[in-house]
């Protein structure tokens, strides 16, 4: 669980994402440590969809995509 610092939307997906409508690479600071991580959320559409310092967890993983996120 942590807060976003920064993300990077993908409206138009690149090859091999095509199954997905649009995303956000984020890249965000885990709570209570000095750590930052990235990860994937999916649904993401527009920067007022994720405002930087949004709260997010890691949802799960998956070999295509690393971590998944869900914005809380």
């Amino acid at each position: 669980k942590g807060y976003v610092d920064t993300f990077t939307i993908h409206t138009v997906p690149p090859e091999g994402f095509e199954d997905v409508e649009s995303y956000a690479w984020v890249v965000f600071t885990v709570d209570d440590v000095l750590l930052r991580a990235s990860g994937f959320l999916p649904g993401i559409k527009k920067p007022s969809d994720l405002p930087i310092g949004s709260e997010v967890e890691v949802n799960g993983f998956d070999k295509k995509n690393g971590l998944v996120l869900k914005k809380i």
